[in-house]
């Protein structure tokens, strides 16, 4: 699942975050946002772009939610730039290698320049969204990785 490998990657690269495949232990979460703790990452899996030829890619979106401590509405702006930082032109990189949701990232493209601000949670903690179209290497029966 690119949503996983995408949580995994941010995990290892964002100062502050750690990905961790159960409920508890880490601050980046997939598919959903629990909540605690206050400063956490939802890696959210948002469909995707419909790929019209036979080419063997796919175009996968990815939403980004990141939350911040109560009130403090810089640093989880900063949270935000670094996890945009870290996405923002990943070409020809290998997600989760080796791993369960492994995937080569042909491309990953921004579908905002900056995070959008989504308000504050029922606890004051500022929220913002981050977009991302991820083209992954995607075989398929019909779509073979080689012609």
């Amino acid at each position: 699942m690119i949503a996983a490998a995408v949580g995994k990657y941010l995990g290892d690269e964002v100062t502050g975050l750690t990905y961790s495949a159960t409920t508890t232990g880490g601050n980046v979460f997939v598919g959903w946002m629990p909540s605690t703790p206050d400063i956490a990452v939802g890696v959210m899996p948002a469909g995707g772009v419909p790929n019209r030829t036979l080419q063997p890619w796919d175009t996968p979106v990815v939403q980004i939610i990141v939350r911040g401590a109560p009130r403090v509405q810089r640093a989880s702006y900063d949270l935000a730039r670094a996890v945009y930082d870290a996405l923002a032109g990943l070409d020809n990189t290998t997600l989760d290698a080796a791993g369960d949701d492994e995937v080569f990232v042909i491309g990953c493209t921004p579908v905002q320049s900056d995070a959008v601000p989504l308000g504050v949670d029922d606890n004051d903690r500022p929220e913002w969204s981050l977009n991302f179209e991820i083209q992954v290497h995607a075989p398929t029966t019909n779509r073979p990785a080689h012609a």
